[in-house]
């Protein structure tokens, strides 16, 4: 052992003893002579020497008291061994300008100056512009950079000014140069990356574009990256990604959906405009353009600067704030290029997280990790969705399309087999997964929550989905409701239907992506036979229009997903078909058999006071199904493998409509459902065939699991598609 005292240790002779403290711990140690020995031995724990060298020559009872108090202070962190130490080339100037930062390395890790020389020696490079950079630059030189370059799209004598103030030797080389902001368009950011270290990229605005490319670039180079966004009211910042620069990717398009839904919602002025990862820009006029770039623009107004104006006309970035944004990036960099354990925030029990990102509340200084999964343009899409256009097979030629359309149909085989074959997901366990998905910024569910929608005498529950591409015009996407006799059912209802809803999106992404003539691979429900089927669309709960396939739909195994799927499809059919046959008026109580739930539900249903009837179609559709009319008026529609079932999932849906309307609330009652009747055995041929009668086309199923990370959530989630064929 080379013992070495360290730097902050104080101690002060007591009654006991000696009083000894540091900035870790503190104690007395007792002992009427141990203040004098600890004075005596302070000088020669400088590290230099061994234990033993320090106690050669002492008596046998002196050498062992020494070497015990230096145990015992070794125990308690006032000492450490600096016996593995490795060598380094700090000057003596250096030691001396730069004690307090290696003593700060010095608390947790051996070496402390050579560590600190790897921060002396990096090459770094600040990319941006604005009060956050300037700050960077400045505590980045006082934190002891020594090769610092600055690209900046302008004030470029303003940050030579700062590096002059705040360098603190002579040895500190700073080079200031302009670059554009857009790093695709301007082959020097690209250039100067190469030659760097560690990159820090310091951006403002809405537009992620620039953030993701720069990660791709630090990617390609194999350099450390930490990216900040600095917007109107809050500021985010990665973590130090030394290798895996996807995940910021991740991040970036994550916050730019979000942002997409967010200025939506609030009916903020600007201009949308559809892309792979939507942009917002400021614009006047409202209207919505239809293309394959379409734009959106509502109210009027420019728009504040990034980072200079909040919503409400007052500029939050003043004062000290620049700084303590940036003490916090210029201490990660120091942790990472030193060698220091990187600070994680540690993941709930059980969940896979892949990144993180950290949100300052420009007003209020509060600081929130948020932690996100892979983005699914980051991910590896499942062979089911990815299975190939058409044209492009063609493009390949007969033969290699042909093999190639083998090989993605093995692939998808392979796929739904093992869908099928996956264990059930109890509700409870999919209400645990699902918190680790839900973050208001970065996560697939922006919420999960009953807010303010009526809790009696049906429970509910409304889950907001991001759109992950930011394709969708504004008005879109709309929340999805779930319900049920009680929270926990209600809440578990609310979460498939988001993942469908979300499903959805993703597919229709990839329909956009692939092309018109563009064709995914299902399985047909008769045969059993895997086919090419065209790309599915989007769902009714999640646009406003009048749409005319049934939603996707989730189930907690393979078989209740097709089911709601192929449920989803009767509860569709035209009115026409309803009414095929005369319909008679049914006692609900008595159809249901010995279903507990009919029961129930129809009690509340009478003491509402609201006048409904069930009307018995099942002679048309050939299954028990019903419709429930108050007013005069349809409120409900429901099919299921049997009338018990059937009439409690209409009971509930009639009950939803009173309670939703005497509330004001019709909003909330969804047009569709989007999860299985329950209670029913594997049927799915047998709904299949009944549904070919009625429409003359076979019903398909497509696994909607492009997202590897939602997948890890639930993967039953599936759209079935009607083929005229």
């Amino acid at each position: 052992m080379r013992p070495r005292l360290m730097d902050d240790v104080r101690y002060v002779e007591c009654q006991e003893g000696v009083y000894i403290q540091s900035g870790l711990d503190s104690c007395i140690l007792e002992g009427r002579h141990v203040y004098q020995w600890i004075n005596g031995l302070a000088p020669r724990l400088s590290g230099d020497r061994s234990l033993e060298e320090i106690t050669q020559g002492l008596p046998d009872a002196h050498r062992k008291m020494v070497e015990d108090l230096v145990r015992t202070l070794a125990e308690r962190r006032f000492v450490v061994d600096a016996r593995d130490d490795r060598a380094h080339g700090l000057s003596e100037q250096e030691l001396t300008e730069y004690a307090s930062e290696i003593s700060f390395i010095r608390y947790g890790y051996d070496s402390a100056e050579w560590r600190f020389q790897q921060v002396r020696n990096a090459r770094i490079l600040l990319y941006g512009q604005g009060l956050v950079l300037a700050a960077v630059v400045e505590d980045g030189l006082r934190s002891g950079w020594r090769r610092l370059s600055v690209l900046t799209g302008a004030g470029g004598a303003s940050l030579r000014e700062v590096a002059e103030r705040a360098r603190r030797d002579e040895g500190q080389q700073v080079l200031v140069e302009t670059a554009g902001l857009d790093p695709a368009g301007d082959p020097l950011v690209r250039d100067r990356i190469t030659d760097a270290d560690f990159v820090i990229h310091v951006a403002s605005g809405d537009d992620t574009d620039a953030l993701v490319t720069t990660a791709r670039m630090c990617a390609d180079a194999g350099v450390a990256l930490a990216q900040v966004l600095v917007r109107d009211v809050d500021v985010w910042a990665t973590p130090v990604y030394g290798r895996e620069h996807v995940l910021a990717e991740s991040g970036w398009r994550w916050l730019s959906a979000a942002g997409a839904t967010e200025r939506r919602e609030s009916g903020a002025a600007g201009r949308w405009e559809a892309g792979a990862a939507g942009r917002w820009e400021a614009g006047a006029a409202g209207q919505w353009e239809a293309g394959a770039a379409g734009r959106w623009e509502s109210g009027v107004g420019d728009g504040a600067p990034a980072g200079r104006q909040g919503l409400t006309g007052v500029s939050w970035l003043t004062g000290p704030v620049p700084s303590l944004i940036a003490t916090r990036v210029v201490l990660a960099c120091f942790r990472h290029l030193a060698g220091m354990r990187p600070e994680r925030p540690g993941t709930r029990s059980g969940s896979r997280i892949d990144g993180t990102m950290t949100r300052t509340d420009l007003e209020s200084l509060d600081t929130t990790v948020h932690r996100f999964h892979r983005h699914p343009a980051n991910g590896t899409a499942n062979a089911t969705g990815a299975a190939g256009a058409t044209g492009a097979a063609g493009a390949a030629g007969a033969a290699g399309a042909g093999r190639a359309a083998g090989a993605a149909g093995t692939a998808a085989q392979d796929v739904i087999a093992s869908l099928r074959a996956a264990e059930r997901v109890p509700q409870v366990d999919l209400l645990a997964r699902a918190r680790a998905f839900e973050d208001p910024y970065l996560g697939p569910l922006r919420s999960l929550d009953e807010e303010d929608l009526p809790q009696v005498p049906l429970a509910l529950c409304q889950a907001m989905v991001t759109d992950p591409y930011g394709s969708r015009p504004p008005p879109e996407v709309e929340p999805v409701v779930g319900w049920g006799p009680d929270r926990e059912t209600a809440r578990a209802r609310a979460v498939l239907a988001a993942l469908a809803a979300y499903g959805s999106l993703v597919a229709e992404h990839a329909s956009r992506q692939a092309g018109d003539r563009a064709t995914t691979w299902g399985m047909d429900l008769l045969t059993g036979a895997v086919r090419r089927v065209p790309f599915p669309g989007g769902g009714p709960a999640v646009v406003r229009r009048a749409y005319a396939a049934p939603p996707a739909a989730a189930g907690l195994c393979w078989d209740e997903a097709v089911e709601a799927g192929l449920l989803a499809h009767f509860e569709a059919l035209p009115a026409v078909l309803w009414d095929g046959a005369d319909a008679p008026i049914v006692d609900p109580v008595r159809g249901s058999g010995d279903d507990d739930g009919v029961l129930e539900t129809i009690r509340l249903l009478e003491r509402t006071g609201e006048v409904v009837e069930f009307w018995d179609h099942s002679a048309a559709l050939g299954l028990p199904a019903y419709t429930v009319t108050a007013a005069g008026g349809v409120v409900a529609r429901s099919v299921a493998l049997a009338p018990g079932p059937a009439l409690r999932h209409a009971a509930e849906r009639a009950l939803l409509h009173w309670q939703t309307r005497v509330e004001g609330r019709s909003e909330a009652a969804p047009p569709a459902r989007r999860w299985a009747a329950g209670g029913s055995p594997r049927e799915a041929a047998f709904l299949a065939a009944k549904l070919l009668r009625l429409t003359g086309r076979t019903p398909v199923v497509v696994p909607l699991v492009r997202d590897d990370a939602v997948s890890s959530l639930l993967p039953f989630v599936v759209q079935v598609v009607l083929c005229d064929d």
